[in-house]
């Protein structure tokens, strides 16, 4: 009758003191036994509540849970557990089953009615239960038969009557049961898992079963997996929402994954930490320290990483907060901030945000910013919910904000946001829609001066190959050039009034041309490339004086060039080129023929180069898809210079016909083909200079990054050394490319010496930065060649080899002393990498030979190869290199014998040279005992006038040294000050290079420092000041353009000297934590320098944890980015985010590379990632390379598929794919030719090589030839 009694209860009842007790006694003990029991649970119950009444909060980053789908293993109370039937059955068959329990429940009451005064006594507990039911039955029918046998006879009979009645009812009420579940099989699944769950239950109570687990759920006890289901459905269910193939499926793999979950911890613990580790610290192993879990928990996630779309929201407080309620019933009045303030309704700070903008727009709706604010929000958690029960339908979402923006747009028509975010709507809920392209050309014409419009214009066209096509995007960009040249020249009247930032504006005109040509170069059209180019230059250059340019004479201008253009001769980047306005008088005398026969000898070099290709590749041996590529590529750089006449009406054209005609070559580019850049009428400073040549190749000392291809950036990150590198990925135009900027960087710098040949002293900004330019593009080519691990360089040839072909330069003194120290600095910069890369080599033979060891102990004779081996007479080269590096500054820049200050030379330039040189001798002396006590004697006889020798301590020494650098730091801030015009542009100025020199300072003198990590702790925190304040004065409008562009010269040659003293072996490891903060505050303060960059990823790739870390704030970096990419215009933010990409992208691949091979599969997750972010065809083919070394399969359906959806313009891509393909067949070859037409429909030249047969042709003449060699 009560669970107490019985052979099946939980525990024997307290025996009732006295001698046997009467019926009443027992019955009423057992009704307080059962009460007492009830009681108890419910004490125990109330006080679970209150334990478990705890916050949840989510941490952002990669999930280190306990299962492989993500979840994470929480114990609960069993009161918590809900039923699976009570989440999953649907309202309707609830109703059903619950009346159908309360009959069963009335019918079982009726028949096992409590009597509180029963006439058949009750068993004792403590007594023995019976064996079998039918001793029990004979027990009671004697008890009976012993009161009274005519009254048990005439019991049992109308008992037996009610149980044959009751058992009829029951067999027709199960037969109407049956009926209904086959009518209905949902009502009949979840009767029977009600039924199941309920005997399992009754099962549990009774007895334990051993469970057959599952593997992924090894980590739950029995008790824990029974009630599996009910956990999950408690932890993770948000929504109850019926999904019945979830449900009867399990729980797929990475289902619990979708949802926002990562690193979870418990708030609310912090005072209680006896109870956390009842609750929650087991599940976790405690460190040596043997410190509390929730402790390490809270010291480790200060470093977690965050994902990659979702913001991420600190903690208020800290991690750790007690759940605090409020008592509203005995408050006088409740208002919103009380229930703000409430933990039951408080919510998390992005919902509270959203809220907040609903109700600002709902308060005015004429707010457009709260209306994007809304739409944004909405859009973000909508992909925030994809995967969880609340997920909201895209297209639906996309519908109803169109329409609250159609109400907007009513009230604003004049709004381009809105006008752009309609069409923005449209494409999310009909990506293929007809009319949105009609739609963006209405929005250009009426809004032309709105940058954002053109750009999200060209975006839908340029990356969408549904989308694409090439005399669309053409045209595009055709009519975004004019209108926009329109307006910064101010010929375009009807929008000149409208423009609000014209610097800005002429930013994006000259990036919208720079974005042009880079397509251009990605569709293989350098020739057109290369001739706007030109048509610039000469435009702007060749056909009038630079003072006296002015939009008036444009037509004139323009009707100028047209007629140079179709003389033929020589334009500005070709061999003898002096602008179109010379060479137009100098060819009054010359007739056509003549102007013919100046092109004859590059037409002579591209026939033979021509056919010596044809015959080498196309007549190989091997497979033709490969021959055809390495044609199709070495022609790219063939034939990339533009011509000036036909090839036709060439002389040695006619004795090479066959050859050429099979061979589609370029003809000359009509002018009608040239979109030249016009630079704005009142601009004289002709920024666009440095961006064209840098898109050629040039270097510039001073780069913004923002204009190189990416292909150009990526060839910076591969040095020739024994590091992990990016896959090359040239356009194999480079060359004509860097050919053609040289000539125009001569051009340029020459020019500018003639008008300053009266004043040679003069230090003309634009001079100094071509000639630097022109010295940093030659240092890196001679780099490209050097192998650093044996460093063989000749000094002496290089420098001499610069003066030889640039003699005018070294005429001027001042001009001979610049390019001296920065051709010092180089020398310098590649002695340093020579030592580090030595010490690469060592710690890579050591490695080999313990391995060897080690193998030839187990009884293994392996060969190991040593690919580098380092030599004696390597690391005494290096050393003799940096002795004549040494003595070369030691003559270009000579040692002063007195103090800097009192110098009789006392000039700004002089003080600028020669705190640079002693910047230089410093870091050339720090690995050498006797160099650096020679130079620590130099700094005390320029700083203080007297030698080391002279001081009786080092503490006196270090003393006066310090005063002695204030002093000149003093001096020089003065000298910026008064004579700031007579300063070397391009190098830092003279504070800046005091601020390096007591950098140098602290590391020559470091080992005479009684403490010397304080002082290197100084550095660090002097150092992230100044990065504090150039961020303060990068955004201050009252500093001029040319001053921001010094302080960033200034704030790098301080970085830079702090990076090489803390790179050297010696530092490498003592101070490794603040060489992280430093690299980390220069890849903030300069995003687009890619030196910066390659540090931050190899300071992050030793293993996968520390790239996670990376990724976290690289990730919040490009939330931002992205954020303001959508809303405004800046030229900085695609170099940003790519610098990003490449960094995280470096880090996998040197992760990925401790594993070897099997790191392949980690590394083309993350770069297909990246590469999707940047849209850009040359990080696709960085994925292609990796693809092709997982599965064929992987490559042609998952990498090639999805760079082509984005990238289908660019032609390198698609052979990439080719070469990388394993397996190829017979019709491969024109099938990729076929595919590769169609989409370059509309353009003036594809592909040179189109005829099959030729090609096997050639593949039979080859043959031939081989078999008559033999």
């Amino acid at each position: 009758m009560f669970r107490a009694y019985g052979n099946n209860g939980l525990k024997n009842p307290e025996r009732i003191s006295g001698e046997n007790p009467d019926l009443y006694t027992q019955t009423r003990a057992a009704v307080q036994q059962r009460a007492t029991t009830t009681l108890k649970r419910n004490e125990k119950q109330k006080l679970a509540v209150q334990n478990d009444s705890v916050f949840q909060q989510v941490g952002i980053g990669e999930s280190d849970s306990d299962d492989d789908n993500g979840g994470v293993r929480i114990r609960m109370s069993p009161h918590r557990y809900i039923d699976p039937d009570d989440v999953f059955t649907l309202p309707e068959v609830k109703k059903q089953n619950a009346l159908r329990d309360a009959k069963i429940a009335a019918r079982a009451a009726q028949a096992t009615a409590y009597n509180t005064f029963p006439s058949v006594k009750s068993l004792n507990g403590c007594q023995d239960p019976p064996e079998t039911s039918q001793q029990s039955t004979s027990r009671k029918r004697s008890a009976s038969n012993s009161r009274s046998p005519s009254r048990s006879h005439s019991r049992r009979y109308d008992r037996d009557n009610g149980r044959q009645r009751s058992r009829s009812r029951e067999k027709k009420r199960r037969k109407k049961e049956r009926r209904r579940k086959r009518s209905s099989s949902r009502s009949s699944s979840s009767s029977r898992s009600r039924d199941r769950s309920s005997r399992a239950r009754d099962t549990s109570s009774h007895t334990l079963m051993k469970m057959n687990k599952p593997a992924k759920y090894a980590f739950l006890t029995d008790e824990e997996y029974r009630t599996c289901d009910a956990y999950i459905s408690s932890a993770f269910i948000t929504q109850t929402k019926s999904d019945c193939e979830n449900y009867t499926q399990g729980v797929p793999k990475k289902e619990i994954a979708k949802c926002r979950l990562s690193v979870k911890f418990i708030v609310g613990l912090e005072h209680n930490n006896i109870l956390f580790n009842n609750i929650y610290g087991a599940e976790y192993a405690r460190d040596k320290e043997n410190r509390p879990f929730w402790e390490q928990l809270d010291r480790y996630l200060k470093d977690v990483p965050k994902e990659t779309f979702f913001r991420y929201v600190p903690p208020v407080g800290g991690y750790w907060k007690i759940r605090d309620r409020v008592d509203l019933l005995n408050l006088d009045h409740i208002d919103d901030d009380v229930l703000a303030n409430d933990s039951d309704n408080r919510k998390d700070a992005f919902t509270f945000e959203l809220e907040q903008a609903k109700k600002t727009f709902s308060e005015n709706v004429h707010n457009i910013d709260a209306l994007i604010k809304v739409i944004s929000m909405e859009e973000e958690m909508c992909r925030r919910n994809v995967g969880s029960f609340s997920s909201s339908n895209p297209a639906a979402l996309a519908e109803r904000h169109q329409e609250m923006v159609k109400k907007a747009i009513k009230a604003d028509g004049r709004n381009a946001k809105l006008r752009l975010m309609k069409i923005e709507l449209l494409i999310k809920m009909d990506p293929n829609s007809p009319t949105i392209i009609d739609d963006f050309k209405n929005l250009t014409i009426t809004f032309p001066h709105e940058p954002m419009v053109w750009i999200k214009y060209l975006d839908y066209i340029q990356y969408d190959s549904n989308v694409y096509n090439y005399k669309k995007l053409k045209n595009a960009f055709e009519d975004c050039i004019r209108q926009v040249t329109g307006l910064t020249n101010g010929t375009l009247l009807s929008h000149l009034n409208a423009v609000n930032d014209r610097p800005l504006l002429r930013m994006f005109h000259l990036w919208i041309y720079i974005r042009y040509l880079k397509w251009m170069i990605s569709c293989a059209h350098t020739p057109v490339v290369l001739a706007n180019i030109q048509a610039t230059f000469e435009y702007n250059f060749g056909l009038a004086d630079v003072e006296k340019r002015t939009s008036t004479n444009s037509k004139e201008r323009e009707v100028r060039l047209e007629e140079f253009w179709e003389s033929g001769l020589p334009r500005i980047g070709d061999e003898g080129a002096v602008g179109a306005e010379k060479m137009l008088k100098q060819s009054e005398e010359l007739s056509d023929e003549d102007i013919q026969k100046l092109e004859n000898d590059d037409f002579d070099i591209l026939i033979s180069r021509t056919e010596e290709t044809i015959a080498t590749c196309l007549q190989a041996q091997r497979d033709v898809q490969i021959s055809w590529i390495e044609v199709e590529r070495e022609m790219m750089n063939i034939d990339a210079r533009v011509k000036r006449t036909k090839l036709k009406d060439c002389e040695l054209y006619e004795d090479h016909v066959d050859d050429l005609e099979t061979c589609e070559l370029w003809d000359i580019i009509p002018f009608d083909r040239i979109r030249y850049y016009e630079a704005p009428g009142d601009c004289a400073n002709f920024d666009f200079v440095q961006p064209f040549l840098e898109l050629l190749g040039v270097k510039f000392l001073n780069s913004t990054n923002c204009f190189t291809t990416t292909e150009q950036i990526i060839s910076d990150w591969i040095s020739n050394d024994s590091t992990v590198n990016f896959y090359k990925t040239p356009t194999y135009t480079e060359k004509k490319c860097f050919e053609v900027g040289n000539n125009i960087l001569k051009f340029m710098l020459y020019n500018r010496l003639k008008l300053t040949e009266n004043n040679p002293e003069y230090l003309d900004k634009t001079m100094v930065k071509y000639l630097l330019a022109m010295l940093v593009t030659e240092a890196s080519e001679q780099e490209k060649k050097l192998n650093f691990h044996s460093f063989k360089l000749n000094l002496k040839n290089l420098v001499g080899t610069f003066i030889t072909k640039h003699p005018d330069i070294f005429k001027r003194a001042m001009l001979s002393k610049i390019t001296g120290i920065v051709y010092m600095e180089k020398f310098v910069s590649w002695w340093e990498r020579a030592l580090k890369e030595q010490e690469k080599v060592v710690e890579a033979d050591e490695r080999r030979k313990n391995y060897k060891e080690i193998k030839m102990e187990e009884g293994v004779v392996d060969d190991v190869k040593f690919d580098v081996i380092l030599l004696k007479k390597d690391k005494e080269r290096v050393q003799t290199i940096r002795d004549k590096i040494r003595d070369m500054i030691d003559i270009a820049i000579p040692k002063s014998t007195e103090k800097l200050i009192q110098s009789a030379d006392s000039s700004l330039p002089t003080l600028q040279l020669h705190l640079y040189a002693n910047v230089l001798r410093g870091r050339l002396s720090i690995l050498n005992q006797n160099a650096l006590e020679e130079t620590r004697d130099v700094f005390c006889k320029e700083i203080l006038g007297i030698h080391t020798s002279e001081f009786e301590s080092d503490e006196a020494l270090l003393l006066a040294l310090d005063q002695g650098l204030n002093e000149l730091l003093e001096h020089c801030k003065e000298k910026d000050n008064l004579e700031s015009v007579d300063s070397i542009p391009e190098l830092p100025r003279a504070e800046a290079l005091c601020e390096a020199l007591k950098v140098v300072a602290v590391f020559v003198f470091l080992d005479k420092m009684a403490f010397s990590r304080r002082a290197v702790d100084c550095l660090i925190a002097n150092a992230i000041t100044k990065f504090e304040q150039f961020e303060a004065k990068k955004n201050d409008f009252n500093r001029g353009t040319y001053e921001k562009y010094c302080d960033q010269i200034d704030l790098k040659f301080i970085t830079d000297t702090l990076i090489t003293f803390f790179s050297h072996k010696k530092h490498r490891f003592i101070y490794n934590e603040n060489f992280k903060k430093l690299i980390f505050q220069a890849s903030q303060a300069f995003p687009c320098d890619s030196k910066y960059a390659k540090m931050l990823g190899e300071l992050h790739s030793s293993g996968r944890l520390q790239v996670m870390k990376l990724q976290g704030f690289t990730d919040s970096r490009n939330s931002i980015l992205n954020a303001k990419r959508d809303q405004q215009f800046d030229p900085e933010l695609e170099t940003r985010l790519l610098m990003n990409s490449l960094t995280i992208m470096f880090s996998w691949m040197n992760a990925a590379n401790r594993i070897g091979d099997a790191g392949n599969q980690i590394l083309y997750k993350n770069w297909k990632r990246e590469a999707a972010n940047t849209r850009d065809p040359a990080i696709w083919r960085q994925v292609i390379r990796v693809a092709s070394k997982l599965s064929q399969k992987i490559l042609k359906d998952d990498a090639y598929t999805r760079a082509r959806g984005q990238c289908t313009w660019a032609l390198n891509l698609h052979f990439d794919y080719i070469e990388a393909k394993t397996v190829r067949k017979n019709g491969d070859l024109m099938e990729m030719i076929y595919l590769i037409l169609e989409q370059s429909m509309g353009q003036e030249h594809s592909l040179f090589v189109t005829d099959e047969e030729y090609m096997k042709t050639q593949q039979e003449i080859g043959l031939q030839y081989s078999e008559s060699g033999r």
